[in-house]
């Protein structure tokens, strides 16, 4: 499931009964500017996205489950 709270951050937890699986161990791709991504092999590139556009990823198992928490600080510059 996914989970969505919003105050001072945005939090997004997504929970699944997979199996153990940390992200954050994986060994994302880096990118490089010039790169072809349509010739890159596939996998990697969404742990490397997730990074990027979050402030903070934080994983933990709780069994049987794998629960990844993004957290976004919130702008309050509009």
């Amino acid at each position: 499931y996914v989970e969505i709270t919003v105050n001072h951050h945005v939090f997004i937890n997504i929970k699944d009964k997979g199996i153990k699986f940390n992200p954050l161990l994986f060994k994302s791709k880096k990118i490089n500017k010039n790169q072809n991504l349509e010739k890159t092999a596939e996998g990697g590139f969404g742990i490397l996205l997730i990074l990027k556009c979050v402030d903070e990823v934080k994983y933990k198992r709780e069994e049987p489950f794998n629960i990844l928490t993004l957290m976004k600080k919130r702008s309050l510059n509009y």
